[in-house]
């Protein structure tokens, strides 16, 4: 979800528009995102976090296929909207999991390993898209790149999470919303 650094200047570019305009599209993603992870917390136990973080990474792909438009401001506001309830729902079952997938003294080591993931990939993921965007004969095929490679990612990050989640849901002694195997499990 890196994509996400580059949509005001990629908006801005296309659009001729100011940065201050640029940045009001993504407004829409950080805002969106804000409410649903203060929403996530009414799901509470109905659904574990690792499910909730399946339906988010699969949100967030979804999402980002919306933005495979042209760079006009305001059309990549529905898939800004759809990324940003997954990128909130998300990040509120990333802190369940942070604490849930390791012994209960262990919590602050779960806690660093997960914010050490997000800043890697985060790190990780603005380079991919940089270099995606670069790609291709127009800024619009490389755009594309960019769009593909991070959906693509999204679905396979819940892909992965679904498996191990179905995978442990086999293991013996594990409690609800502890499902997910991991290294840190003792």
């Amino acid at each position: 979800m890196q994509l996400m650094s580059v949509v005001p200047s990629d908006v801005q570019r296309g659009s001729h528009v100011t940065v201050v305009a640029a940045c009001a599209v993504l407004a829409a993603w950080s805002a969106t995102a804000m409410v649903a992870s203060l929403l996530a917390r009414s799901i509470g136990t109905r659904v574990e976090p690792s499910l909730r973080l399946v339906a988010a990474l699969a949100l967030s792909g979804v999402g980002v296929l919306g933005w495979d438009g042209g760079c006009a401001r305001w059309e990549r506001l529905p898939g800004l909207v759809v990324a940003g309830v997954g990128t909130g729902i998300g990040n509120a079952a990333l802190g369940a999991l942070a604490v849930t997938a390791v012994p209960p003294d262990g919590s602050a080591l779960g806690s660093g390993a997960t914010n050490a993931a997000r800043y890697l990939g985060a790190g990780g993921g603005v380079a991919l898209s940089l270099a995606l965007l670069a790609t291709g004969p127009t800024a619009g095929a490389g755009w594309r790149h960019a769009v593909v490679a991070s959906a693509t990612l999204c679905g396979l990050g819940a892909a992965a999470v679904g498996l191990c989640t179905a995978r442990g849901a086999d293991a013996p002694g594990r409690a609800r919303g502890d499902r997910i195997g991991g290294p840190f499990r003792a």
